[in-house]
């Protein structure tokens, strides 16, 4: 067990519990439009990625390039495009709820209230998604910067060096 990265369990809690928080205003507010589904799919990838770097962040060491591989930080970066794109829906949908153009079924003024939170906390999660990737992959390029300049005893161990006779 080594060090949990110290920049990423904060921001990783807190994006599980916006992730949480949103998951019930956007669940108050489905019956707005069908195209509302997208929120919760994304924040049910959102579990699963920072479930995974959480158990891989607290199992291996702090330098380990498992936890900083290019399959978390790609995935992260396509769950803050995912993010993005909840947040453009959200936004889109609260302005036509605000405006009058788009009614809810049920003629609940509350979604209207609801809506611009769901954009807030979207924006919130676009912004610690893509800051979570970002320093994820800076933190890949540095080990990997830092690895390939180490001495491998394996390479110049007696009797494994393929040029000797």
């Amino acid at each position: 067990m080594g060090s949990f990265p110290h920049h990423l369990l904060p921001l990783a809690t807190t994006s599980l519990f916006l992730s949480t928080v949103e998951m019930v205003f956007a669940g108050l507010s489905l019956n707005v439009s069908p195209v509302i589904w997208i929120i919760p799919s994304v924040i049910i990838i959102t579990f699963a990625h920072h479930t995974y770097i959480l158990l891989l962040g607290s199992s291996e060491k702090h330098n380990d390039l498992r936890i900083y591989s290019s399959v978390p930080v790609v995935c992260g970066y396509i769950l803050a495009f995912l993010w993005s794109t909840a947040l453009a829906v959200s936004v889109t949908l609260a302005c036509l709820l605000l405006s009058g153009i788009m009614k809810s079924t049920d003629d609940d003024d509350k979604v209207k209230i609801w809506m611009p939170i769901v954009a807030g906390i979207s924006l919130v999660e676009t912004i610690i998604v893509l800051y979570i990737s970002i320093r994820s992959h800076q933190e890949m390029k540095r080990i990997r910067y830092s690895n390939k300049w180490r001495w491998r005893i394996d390479l110049t161990a007696g009797g494994s060096n393929p040029w000797s006779l």
